[in-house]
């Protein structure tokens, strides 16, 4: 069963009474809380889609700066962790205070890691403050969650090519590449965080998708970095290697052009890869791709 590490939004149903307005208009008020939270005034407009029994609200507007202040003085070197927790929430200025002034020095160097538009704007001997200098949109969301994608397969690709070269003390070069992968899909969680799409169902499994493709992103590395210290391979082990990268490829062109025939080969290649044996290596890598099912059924099949 798929483990969906990014709940699903319970939404309840506010009742609303229809008032009648002159001879002909029926009108229906908005919710306090989220005419709030979209920054809605008196004047502005929103579009209204019909959906069956169903009348669909969404508004365009920028969401609202979101600010932070918190005491990191416990995380110590860990802090790097907590700021990309902050980052995919979708916040845009953080303030930071701390009691060891060597902390600065740990932030400086996870933002050089990763967290695009993250940037420090003022510090001073027991604070900083960051803030996200970049805009979202929606094209760029787009963009960012391919090149994950081709990101992983490009990373595989030259594993598999350095590991049949034998060239072992440049694995450490090709593991550090899986930085990217952190970088772009820590972005686009932002992004989805921030400003979600117009169905919640369709954001949860978006995000439940990229957080599964940076841990098959980190398997790959992780073989870059067992390989390394192992300082030698089998053809049988580089073939494993292959297969799963392979597998990979198939989902990536099942996401971007969905079937039921797609859809169904993924489930028994699987099955297919199991009966011709993995080790203990490549089968997680195999096993995280066909798990991916369950979301991309939801993103592409009405229930």
């Amino acid at each position: 069963m798929t483990k969906y590490i990014f709940p699903r939004k319970v939404i309840i149903p506010v009742k609303r009474k229809v008032n009648k307005v002159g001879t002909n208009t029926l009108t229906v008020s908005l919710p306090s809380k989220w005419v709030k939270e979209q920054g809605l005034s008196q004047g502005d407009e929103i579009d209204l889609a019909e959906e069956k029994s169903k009348i669909i609200i969404s508004t365009k507007k920028i969401p609202q700066t979101k600010h932070i202040d918190l005491d990191v003085s416990k995380y110590r070197d860990l802090v790097g962790r907590v700021i990309g927790s902050i980052y995919k929430q979708g916040y845009d200025t953080i303030r930071l205070t701390f009691d060891d002034p060597k902390t600065i020095e740990y932030i400086e160097k996870e933002l050089t890691k990763g967290f695009i538009g993250l940037d420090i704007i003022n510090s001073g001997k027991n604070f900083c403050e960051l803030k996200s200098l970049a805009d979202i949109k929606e094209e760029e969301f787009n963009n960012s969650y391919r090149r994950v994608f081709r990101l992983i397969i490009e990373n595989a690709e030259e594993l598999i090519e350095t590991l049949k070269e034998e060239k072992f003390d440049e694995l450490k070069y090709v593991a550090k590449k899986d930085d990217n992968v952190n970088k772009f899909s820590d972005l686009c969680r932002r992004i989805l965080n921030k400003i979600g799409t117009e169905d919640t169902i369709r954001t949860n499994q978006l995000y439940n998708i990229v957080e599964e493709l940076e841990n098959i992103g980190d398997e790959f590395k992780y073989l870059a970095n067992h390989f390394e210290k192992q300082n030698s391979i089998s053809e049988e082990e580089i073939k494993e290697i292959e297969k799963v990268s392979t597998y990979f490829k198939e989902f990536y062109e099942l996401f971007y052009s969905f079937s039921p025939e797609k859809w169904t080969s993924l489930l028994l290649n699987f099955k297919k890869l199991e009966e011709e044996g993995l080790g203990p290596l490549t089968k997680p890598i195999a096993r995280k791709i066909v798990d991916l099912n369950g979301p991309i059924l939801n993103l592409n099949v009405v229930t």
